[in-house]
């Protein structure tokens, strides 16, 4: 599976296998999210990737974003710190794999196309191969690609 984000300027484009994103089903963008997960080796990315989607997917209380699942009980990522417990446990004290499940767990809880996509679009960010492509002079923006082979 080739995965292909492209920004900057007017460009905004990201395409799995020559099909535009948004041309998936939710389902089939939870799968691609999680064959995506399972290229990330790193404990701080996977944190960091999962602090972003509390923040996106949570409902927002004064200086912390809570979800709550059915099955690790309430993730909560506090903003002063930016420490994530789940349930009384802090996020440091999960594997890889448990946190990587975790971030399944809060993706396959998600239903709109739109924050299915954003997900997507941060982990290709994270893992893709960047690419300059050009300057635009008329707006001052750089064009950039991510390119990143599932």
């Amino acid at each position: 599976m080739k995965i292909i984000l492209t920004e900057g300027c007017v460009c905004d484009s990201l395409t799995i296998d020559d099909k535009e994103v948004r041309e998936y089903s939710n389902e089939e963008l939870k799968e691609i999210i999680k064959k995506v997960l399972d290229k990330e080796k790193s404990k701080f990315n996977l944190i960091k990737f999962l602090g972003s989607a509390i923040e996106a997917f949570s409902g927002y209380f004064i200086d912390k974003s809570i979800i709550k699942t059915n099955k690790y009980g309430l993730l909560v990522k506090r903003d002063d710190n930016d420490v994530i417990t789940v349930g009384k446990r802090n996020i440091n004290n999960f594997t890889e794999e448990e946190i990587r499940d975790i971030i399944l767990t809060v993706i396959n809880m998600e239903d709109d196309n739109a924050d299915l996509i954003w997900a997507l679009r941060e982990l290709v960010q994270n893992l893709g191969r960047y690419k300059f492509c050009y300057h635009c002079d008329d707006c001052g923006d750089n064009v950039g690609e991510y390119k990143l082979n599932v």
